[in-house]
């Protein structure tokens, strides 16, 4: 048996047929995502161990853990890529 919304949800429910169009339309992020799997896929990398001082690490966890799903070596490399976007534009 399906559980009745709470009254004060019910005006804020859309229409079934707007809620269908919704989840028949797709999901252009995962297309997306594959693409973008199959760029990194292509381009070759290379292992660069680096020695870091604890304290930084912890720094870097701290501000990992707020962003949910980012791994450290992504947010390391991310870092890397801002800061030379930033020298490319002075």
């Amino acid at each position: 048996m399906v559980k009745p919304p709470p009254s004060d949800l019910i005006g804020k429910i859309k229409s079934e047929k707007h809620i269908d169009s919704i989840v028949n339309k797709g999901a252009p992020v995962k297309e997306d995502a594959k693409q973008e799997d199959k760029k990194v896929k292509e381009e070759k990398w290379k292992l660069v161990p680096i020695r870091m001082p604890e304290k930084l690490i912890r720094e870097l966890d701290d501000k990992i853990e707020k962003r949910l799903g980012l791994s450290r070596n992504a947010w390391i490399l991310e870092a890397i890529q801002e800061k030379i976007n930033r020298k490319n534009n002075e």
